[in-house]
């Protein structure tokens, strides 16, 4: 069986089981954090179509992301299959690459490929191709959090675009909600917002990106993100997640949290943003 090893523990995330943990842990209960750990909340009958979230090394983003696995984890019934899609930052593999089949390995354990759903969406557009997950990282650091946060078990599609453009990533959203039901999946963005840049015009910049998200209209998001040359490296995987939940019915996103580097490094002169946000 094909098993993706994974690529960036030790760097982007404790490679030891037990140092993960806790670092996953401490994005939790962070002063940044939700302040509540997964196994402590109440469940809720609320519904979940899809999620943003950043994909920065853990003591960056960790507690931006933790209130978007928080969300996750306060969902009664857990979907049986997570579609992660993320930014393609290595230039390899195809336009969008869909990772065809077995596992994907972290410190916490192997996740499962969902073959029956990602042979559904890879077509010519959507290639099974294996090389564009190679090197990236930015599905990769989500499973961790998945694995601490949700006790059921469930499969993984994960999507790497290289191709980011507004036409790809609406494409994308009707091949997904063609063939998937919103309460037997999770969608699952992953994306950073503007890049090194100082705190100030970030937050400016950042605030009118996540006011398009919000807004639900994906042309807007590509308009807005043109004027103010935002330099987000995920707009192609936030825009599928988005129309996609919102051809599923879900129309409603809603910011979990926003914060930039500036929290984890004290230097407000070159920050990165982190957003998370849930859509139902």
């Amino acid at each position: 069986m094909m098993i993706r090893q994974a690529q960036v523990a030790g760097s982007f995330y404790p490679a030891k089981k037990h140092n993960l943990e806790e670092q996953i842990k401490a994005s939790f209960l962070s002063s940044s954090g939700p302040g509540s750990l997964p196994s402590e909340i109440d469940k809720s009958d609320e519904l979940l179509c899809g999620l943003i979230v950043p994909h920065a090394g853990y003591i960056y983003s960790g507690a931006v992301a933790a209130w978007a696995y928080l969300k996750a984890a306060q969902l009664k019934q857990f979907p049986k299959t997570v579609i992660l899609i993320g930014p393609n930052h290595t230039g390899r593999g195809k336009p969008v690459s869909v990772y065809p089949q077995g596992m994907w390995s972290t410190p916490l354990g192997n996740l499962e490929i969902d073959k029956n759903l990602t042979q559904k969406i890879a077509n010519a557009d959507f290639e099974l191709d294996e090389t564009g997950h190679l090197l990236e990282h930015s599905i990769e650091v989500q499973l961790p959090f998945l694995q601490y946060s949700i006790e059921e078990e469930f499969q993984i599609v994960c999507i790497s675009m290289l191709d980011q453009s507004l036409k790809t990533a609406v494409k994308l959203a009707e091949k997904i909600s063609n063939i998937v039901d919103k309460h037997k999946s999770l969608l699952i963005a992953s994306s950073d917002l503007t890049h090194y840049e100082p705190e100030q015009s970030t937050n400016q910049k950042d605030e009118i990106i996540i006011n398009a998200m919000k807004s639900g209209q994906v042309e807007d998001i590509y308009n807005q993100a043109s004027e103010i040359s935002c330099s987000a490296c995920g707009l192609g995987p936030a825009t599928a997640v988005i129309q996609a939940c919102k051809l599923l019915k879900a129309n409603k996103v809603s910011l979990l949290k926003y914060e930039t580097s500036a929290a984890a490094t004290s230097d407000s002169t070159s920050v990165v943003g982190y957003a998370a946000l849930a859509i139902n």
